[in-house]
């Protein structure tokens, strides 16, 4: 009875923290800081359970802990055990598949004949929508390929703008780092014409008030 009492009363610390903790599906950092140890593992250990995942031992976790609130700034620590991993990024704390889903195949995209394309499980599907400024149809082929990141690529987002590395467009919108490789690059021939429904490279595009084609991101995993 004593112990159920405990429980209840760890449960009930460990809800009022996580209500002040909360930053979207993630944890903050500095909040996190803020509290002592023991209920920084309360909440935490609360929070992963409530995720419907199996918490770690308490020494993973308390490693875990430890490797987060010390990180840099600039570090992506990643801290992973059974199916699950504790990764921060930037000031938020992260509860993820131990292995994030990725898209590395080229697949090809009849979007004559196939509106919608099936990007994989946990991916989504990309549909082939109208809108305003979008992609000048008139110079698409038929058939469009759809693959993973493979580094140095880069965007024109505006004609009077410079063109940007993807890598930099990550950083500036916020992409979780693990998620990068799950983005669906969009390809005409050899030449990038967009990511997911993120981006379009505006030399693909018609004019600003002419209709064209774009990509909308049904079901997409959480990017940021």
């Amino acid at each position: 009875s004593h112990l159920a009492e405990a429980q209840q009363l760890l449960d009930a610390i460990a809800e009022a923290d996580l209500a002040l903790l909360r930053d979207g599906d993630a944890l903050s950092v500095s909040r996190l800081r803020s509290l002592a140890s023991a209920r920084q593992v309360n909440a935490l250990r609360r929070w992963i359970f409530e995720a419907r995942a199996l918490p770690p031992p308490t020494a993973r976790l308390l490693e875990a802990l430890r490797q987060i609130l010390d990180a840099d700034a600039d570090h992506l620590p990643a801290i992973i055990w059974d199916a699950q991993a504790l990764r921060r990024y930037r000031d938020r704390i992260f509860l993820t598949a131990a292995t994030p889903p990725r898209l590395a195949l080229r697949h090809r995209w009849e979007i004559l004949t196939q509106p919608r394309f099936d990007l994989g499980a946990g991916l989504g599907q990309l549909h082939c929508i109208e809108r305003i400024g979008g992609l000048d149809r008139q110079r698409l082929p038929a058939a469009l390929l759809v693959c993973g990141r493979e580094g140095g690529e880069a965007l024109k987002l505006r004609h009077s703008a410079s063109t940007r590395s993807v890598q930099h467009l990550c950083q500036e919108f916020g992409v979780l780092p693990w998620m990068r490789d799950a983005l669906p690059f969009v390809y005409a021939g050899d030449e990038l014409i967009g990511i997911g429904d993120l981006w379009l490279d505006a030399r693909w595009c018609v004019a600003g008030g002419e209709r064209g084609l774009a990509f909308e991101w049904a079901g997409a995993p959480n990017l940021v």
